[in-house]
């Protein structure tokens, strides 16, 4: 390794070192913060902003209304969403790192 090349040589970039466990679970974890969003998203068209009808005499007529229960829903979904898998990957990372100090 020369002063010119980096920090690391090529051998110590390789980013994805994990065991096969730890690539299901961070697959998963993938997955996971995918559907969470789209839900999330689902849920803000859905839930957030409601149809009530009413009806006045024999006539009905509908209008839209916030649902502040509905938002708060799709927020948490959402929060949860992101952290939950970040704090997956950072475990796998931890794991990592651990299982590479321990075979030095």
């Amino acid at each position: 390794m020369s002063d010119n090349s980096g920090d690391y040589c090529e051998k110590c970039k390789k980013k994805d070192n994990f065991i096969g466990e730890e690539k299901i679970i961070n697959f998963f974890s993938n997955i996971l913060m995918a559907v969470g969003i789209f839900s999330s998203i689902i849920m803000a068209c859905t839930i957030v902003v409601v149809k009530e009808e009413n009806f006045f005499g024999g006539l009905s007529y509908s209008s839209k209304e916030f649902n502040p229960t509905g938002f708060a829903i799709t927020i948490a979904t959402f929060i949860s969403s992101i952290i939950f898998p970040l704090l997956l990957k950072l475990f796998i990372k931890m794991s990592a790192n651990i299982r590479h100090i321990a075979n030095k």
